[in-house]
């Protein structure tokens, strides 16, 4: 069945644990609606967390990492982090996902 085959590859991880949607959220040419329509297409692939790092701090002269923060992330969370929006924890629903059309308003 189509469906299924869709549902499965949106649900595929890469190495660092990225589906098709947090790859989507990377690129800067990414509308909401395809962000939607996709994340719409297969729900659970909106809710799946990959380890992301989040801010990074340098030595003085920049060559050396002194400091990074990792979180884990949705395509959602990171969606809003590429785009610069802010958000609180609280902003999100008891699964720690904000609803897709609070977040690509």
């Amino acid at each position: 069945n189509s469906s299924n085959n869709i549902n499965r590859s949106l649900q595929q991880t890469d190495a660092l644990g990225m589906t098709a949607l947090h790859l989507l959220c990377l690129n800067p040419k990414a509308t909401p609606e395809i962000f939607k329509l996709l994340a719409n297409a297969c729900p659970q692939a909106a809710t799946i967390q990959a380890q992301m790092v989040t801010h990074v701090e340098y030595s003085e002269d920049h060559l050396d990492v002194v400091d990074e923060t990792r979180e884990m992330v949705t395509p959602i969370k990171l969606w809003l982090k590429v785009k610069g929006v802010s958000y609180d924890d609280a902003d999100f629903v008891e699964e720690g996902q904000m609803t897709l059309d609070a977040a690509l308003q």
